[in-house]
């Protein structure tokens, strides 16, 4: 998954948090695939890039940029684009929805952030 924008989840002037997003979800391929309507055929970029695994629920992934951000601080960096997110508990192969997935104390993700 590669957020474009993250949803502002907590409350605004109504009271209620806005869960609207621009987000990608990709799947790893073989080749290129074409597109077809709303689906579009894609490439992650190649080069320089910090990354971190968080292994927890999805609500604990905040602590994870974090700690990127605190890294390119350190570091002097800047983002070159979005970063992305792998998850490595999803295995396409027997994924059945949402039942099949393991429990999600051990999820496993990794965050890529490419730089400049």
């Amino acid at each position: 998954m590669r957020y474009h924008t993250f949803p502002d989840i907590g409350p605004d002037t109504d009271g209620v948090g806005d869960l609207e997003t621009d987000v990608e979800e990709g799947v790893p391929v073989a080749e290129a695939l074409p597109g077809e309507g709303r689906i579009a055929s894609g490439e992650l970029p190649g080069g320089p890039a910090v990354t971190t695994v968080y292994i927890g629920v999805p609500e604990g992934l905040g602590a994870a940029y974090a700690r990127i951000g605190a890294w390119l601080q350190e570091h002097g960096e800047e983002p070159a684009g979005p970063a992305w997110e792998v998850y490595y508990f999803v295995d396409l192969e027997r994924f059945e929805g949402r039942a099949s997935l393991p429990d999600r104390a051990t999820w496993r993700h990794r965050i890529v952030q490419p730089i400049k």
